[in-house]
This record gives structure tokens, C-alpha cells and sequence, in this order.
């Protein structure tokens, strides 16, 4: 009888720690996965614990963030090369363009399709999964339609470590439409802002002959001091009130040959080809064109190129 009431005693002592001892796990304990660190947790990022890249695990233990790669994609709405002509000439404006955004697609590891403005010719895209990327650009106008064809990087690796950059330009020939715009020019003789008569021997005539690259036919159009650009000898530009420059308005957009030639006593004494480009508008930079007798005199109409 003794021993029953013992045994009773015991078991209900046993049954009631059983029992305190679940309700303090159930209520004193950390709940990991709801986004609050608590007392036994190195982090809690929530939903997010033990996804990729996440430095915290599923169990709440700080983890080592992983390796990882970074890309930089930049784009030039229009590239263009003149060479020594006008080394830095600056890409068209999105308004001279129509262009309101860029659809830039990545395809890799870790495929990427954003939107980005046109003010920001260039998105930087990190963390990345490392491997072969390419990047593909499309311009839009303000209703999503395409103003260009499609414009492709070349394929890329990526690796962990330093950032990686991609480049993808745009050339004219990429635009779905023709601009017109403004081609600007001051030649000089001699040496850099010499007039026509500061030179030996003096200029007295001065021909234009502008040619759209891969034509041969000559614009048929003048400048604003009536110059004509089909080789035609006319007296030498002069810089006077507000226009300091030649100006040709109007011209399809894109590259150009203008050959400038000066003639000292009916021979042609100073001779250069010039490539320029056309851009779209009218605030285009102006070509400042140096016909030097160092390296452009040729003794004879016959040597000009």
C-alpha cells in the first residue's frame, strides 16, 4: 500500500516537470524564420534564411557570405569615330534621338531584363552567379516602341573577384529612322586660328567639297556665308559678328568627307580631307579644321586628296 502511494507520488512529481518544462521551450524559447533576432540566434532574416547569397542559415547561424561575381553593362546611344577630326565627339542626346528608355537583357547564369532610363547609360548589376554573360540592348521611345534594332555585346566571362564590364554601342545604321541636323566647321591655315591672309603664301580662295561617306557625288548645299560644298572656289571664310564657323543646316545625319583646299594665286598651296559626322539637331559641336603646311601642302591640285 505504502509503495503504490510512493509510486503515485512520483509519477504525478514526474508528469508535472514533464509539463513545466514544455511550456518554458514553448514560450522562453527563439523563433527562427520570424525575422527579429533573438536570445540563441546569430541573425534572422526571416523568409529569407538559407536562400542564395543570404549570410544567414535556415537554423539562424551567421554563415559566410559567398563568393560572388559583379557586372557593369554600359551603352552609347550613338557611337561615333572622326578620328583626329573631333577625338571626344559627344553621343546624341536622348531628346535628338526620341529615346526614352533602354531594355537591357542578360543572358548567362543569372538571366537579367530591366528597364533602364536613358539618363543612365549604364546599370550595375551585383551580386551575380560568375560564367558567360551577354548583354542585349534595345532603345525605346516614350510608348515602349523600338527606335533601334537590337544591339549585342560580345560574350563575356565573368568571374568572382573584380567587377566586370560590358560595353554594347549603337551606330547609325542601328536606328529604325533618318535624323537630319547641323554640320559646323572653322578651317584655319597654316597653323591653329590663322586667317586666310596670315599666311605664306596667302590664301585667296578657299574650296569646300563635302561627300557622304561611300558616295561620290557632292552635297548640293551651302553654308551660311554661301560657300558652296561642290568644290566650287570661293573667297576665304572670314569670322565676323556672332557665327565664327561655317555652318551647313539640314544634312542627313551620319559620317562625311570634307576636303578644304586654300589657293594662293590660282595654285592650290594647302590641301586636306577631313572626316566629320553629321549628328541629329542643331546643337552639334563644330570641327575646328587645321590645314597646316607641314602636313597638308602638296605643291599642286593634283596630289589633294
Amino acid at each position: 500500500m505504502k509503495r503504490d502511494r510512493l509510486y503515485g507520488y512520483a509519477l504525478s512529481a514526474v508528469l508535472l516537470l514533464g509539463i513545466g518544462a514544455a511550456v518554458v521551450e514553448c514560450t522562453g524559447g527563439a523563433v527562427c524564420g520570424n525575422g527579429t533576432k533573438e536570445d540563441g540566434e546569430d541573425c534572422d532574416n526571416g523568409v529569407n534564411n538559407g536562400t542564395a547569397g543570404n549570410t544567414c542559415s535556415a537554423a539562424c547561424k551567421s554563415i559566410a557570405a559567398p563568393p560572388h561575381a559583379s557586372i557593369q553593362v554600359f551603352y552609347t546611344r550613338v557611337k561615333v569615330d572622326v578620328g583626329d577630326s573631333y577625338p571626344n565627339y559627344p553621343s546624341p542626346s536622348c531628346n535628338e534621338l526620341g529615346v526614352d528608355k533602354a531594355h537591357m537583357v542578360l543572358t548567362g547564369p543569372m538571366p537579367i531584363d530591366v528597364m533602364v532610363a536613358c539618363s543612365s547609360p549604364s546599370m550595375q548589376f551585383d551580386p551575380v552567379m560568375p560564367g558567360t554573360y551577354q548583354a542585349a540592348i534595345t532603345l525605346l521611345d516614350s510608348t515602349g516602341a523600338a527606335v533601334t534594332k537590337t544591339a549585342m555585346s560580345a560574350m563575356v566571362d565573368v568571374q568572382i573577384g573584380n567587377q566586370t564590364n560590358i560595353t554594347v554601342d549603337f551606330l547609325p545604321e542601328d536606328y529604325l529612322k533618318s535624323y537630319t541636323g547641323s554640320l559646323d566647321f572653322l578651317a584655319s591655315w597654316g597653323a591653329a586660328n590663322k586667317a586666310c591672309g596670315d599666311v605664306t603664301p596667302v590664301v585667296t580662295l578657299e574650296t569646300l567639297k563635302l561627300v557622304k561617306m561611300g558616295t561620290t557625288t557632292p552635297v548640293a548645299a551651302m553654308t551660311n556665308s554661301m560657300h558652296k560644298l561642290d568644290g566650287t572656289a570661293a573667297g576665304c571664310f572670314t569670322m565676323s559678328g556672332a557665327m565664327g564657323y561655317e555652318e551647313v543646316v539640314a544634312l542627313p545625319w551620319g559620317y562625311y568627307d570634307l576636303t578644304v583646299t586654300g589657293q594662293a594665286g590660282g595654285v592650290t598651296a594647302y590641301c586636306k580631307k577631313f572626316k566629320m559626322f553629321t549628328g541629329p539637331g542643331a546643337a552639334n559641336p563644330t570641327f575646328a579644321l587645321v590645314v597646316d603646311d607641314v602636313n597638308s601642302f602638296d605643291g599642286g591640285a593634283s596630289a589633294c586628296p
